[in-house]
């Protein structure tokens, strides 16, 4: 129940294997030091007034809270700055569509919490549409002090946070920690040892103890493809079986060079293997049915899967069902297969300081007038005690310090863990905050030693060949969703139709001149300027 020291020493090891010097040196200095990361300089209260600020943010979609009201990190947020949040959740599954609703009819929240890349146009789009509130005003004007320092203090926040334009657009997360892999694959190793099996390498490797867990156990690969995949066993984030052949599942560049990954040559010889293992029964024949619940209870009841994408936040509970289950289960984590010898993987699940989810302040603010308030509120997240009590929650209700300034968790004390049936990954919503826009510290959860093993192992791959959070002009963003949104739907669903075998491989060829015609090259040229836009910053 205690980090800082010891954490600190692994996840600078990993940090610097995966960033550059700057972000090592972050990750160094903010898990050791309570205060080393950001600021203090907001002046509390930010009102004597009763306000009101109307936020749109996801269902908690949590088993044990129904309203983000139950968080008690918001409750101590309004204690501290005098500002109430009033909710607005649209119905679970429908965010997307409710946010789209929202925006045609300009029934705007003041606030939407979680937006990732919602707005059909993008950023800059959003803000000619006056949907989205710059923030550049506010930010001039001393508004946004905390805000201020971290751009100003670390070069990579900087360059992660502003448009091509110069706009700043939105509120994004920071993260203390921004290297570490937080999803990837796992194996059975009691059902390799079992049979006798080495731990997986290769594609052959795989194959193999893909056919033995079938054959054995009548388990499968546990993999996510298509517009249902999120997390850890979605290869969209981890590029896994597609980066044996050195290719990614969608957007990466190889030395500045943009690529996408349906035209490139080794995208057909790993949609060819997972069509192999498909018609053997390896994968699981419903792969492309399962929600993230439905999926992480597949992998939690220790007989689907002998081979699976996961998240770390997701192995604590894992754990505790799996063994409960069966008392021999065990597993380890390892990277994707290679498919020759020697083969260096350039792309994994990667994460940076600045992180692809955002807050995004709208145009209602400043019409009601109370635009520099939310600003100022907003910024405090930012400040080094905003970002502790979303990331830890209440001082000596959540945690506290002990005498050598490591932390102590308090949950299984002061919540209700149903006699231990509940780990802190299954309560943490009741007391912090996970994602949205503020300053993070992502070191801030227990880590079972999984974790650490998966942490290590998941980083020995390198990420040198991700997209990183390039920026689009409005037109660019029309242009782009225009051309993205069909090409993307046409490539997952013949994708599925090629693993499934209803699609014969003799008409790929075919496949790929449809994506040409469908405007790709346009597509990845739009990509490439922005590109080139953002590594010219």
């Amino acid at each position: 129940m205690k980090r800082v020291l010891g954490l600190a020493v692994v996840l600078m090891m990993v940090a610097s294997a995966a960033l550059a010097a700057p972000s090592s040196q972050i990750v160094g200095e903010a898990t050791i030091h309570k205060q080393s990361f950001g600021a203090n300089l907001t002046q509390l209260p930010l009102t004597e007034e009763p306000a009101t600020i109307v936020v749109w943010k996801g269902s908690p979609n949590s088993v044990v809270m129904e309203t983000h009201d139950q968080c008690i990190a918001y409750e101590e947020l309004e204690k501290r700055t005098g500002v109430h949040i009033e909710w607005v959740v649209p119905p679970l599954n429908s965010e997307k569509d409710n946010f789209n609703l929202r925006v045609a009819s300009l029934d705007l929240p003041h606030m939407f919490v979680e937006v990732y890349d919602r707005y059909a146009g993008g950023l800059a789009k959003a803000i000619e549409d006056e949907i989205y509130l710059p923030l550049n005003s506010y930010y001039d004007d001393g508004l946004t002090p905390n805000y201020r320092y971290l751009r100003e203090t670390y070069p990579d926040i900087a360059q992660d946070t502003v448009l091509d334009s110069g706009e700043l657009a939105v509120f994004w997360q920071f993260d203390y920690v921004g290297s570490s892999p937080w999803s990837g694959f796992w194996v059975r190793q009691d059902w390799l040892d079992e049979q006798g099996l080495p731990l997986p390498v290769t594609v052959d490797d795989w194959t193999g103890a893909l056919r033995s867990f079938k054959e054995n156990y009548g388990a499968t690969l546990g993999i996510q493809i298509g517009d249902l995949g999120s997390g850890g066993g979605d290869v969209a984030d981890n590029h896994t079986v597609f980066s044996a052949y050195d290719v990614g599942y969608r957007w990466y560049q190889v030395d500045g060079e943009v690529k996408f990954g349906p035209v490139e040559p080794g995208f057909k010889q790993a949609v060819e293997l997972l069509r192999d293992w498909y018609a053997e029964g390896l994968i699981d024949p419903n792969y492309g049915t399962y929600d993230w619940n439905g999926y992480t209870a597949k992998t939690s009841d220790a007989v689907s899967y002998g081979l699976y994408g996961s998240n770390y936040g997701e192995i604590g509970q894992m754990k505790r069902t799996s063994t409960a289950i069966d008392p021999d289960w065990q597993i380890v984590p390892i990277n994707g297969p290679v498919s020759y010898e020697g083969q260096q993987l350039h792309l994994r699940q990667t994460d940076f300081i600045t992180r692809s989810q955002y807050d995004a302040i709208t145009t209602r603010a400043k019409d009601e007038g109370i635009d520099e308030l939310i600003m100022q509120w907003k910024d405090y997240w930012y400040s080094q005690d905003g970002g502790d009590l979303f990331s830890y929650g209440v001082e000596g209700v959540s945690y506290e310090w002990d005498e050598n300034g490591e932390i102590v968790w308090l949950y299984d004390q002061n919540f209700d863990t149903q006699d231990g049936a509940l780990d802190f990954w299954t309560l943490y919503p009741l007391f912090k905050i996970h994602n949205g826009g503020y300053l993070r510290d992502s070191a801030a959860y227990i880590m079972d030693d999984l974790v650490w093993d998966c942490i290590n192992e998941w980083a020995k791959i390198t990420s040198d060949w991700f997209m990183p959070m390039v920026s689009r002009t409005a037109d660019e963003s029309v242009d782009y969703a225009a051309l993205y949104t069909p090409i993307n739907s046409f490539a997952t669903e013949q994708m599925g139709l090629y693993i499934s075998g209803q699609q014969s491989m003799d008409s790929w060829d075919s496949y790929v001149q449809t994506l040409w015609d469908m405007g790709a090259q346009d597509m990845i040229d739009i990509q490439q300027d922005a590109l080139d836009r953002y590594l010219a910053r």
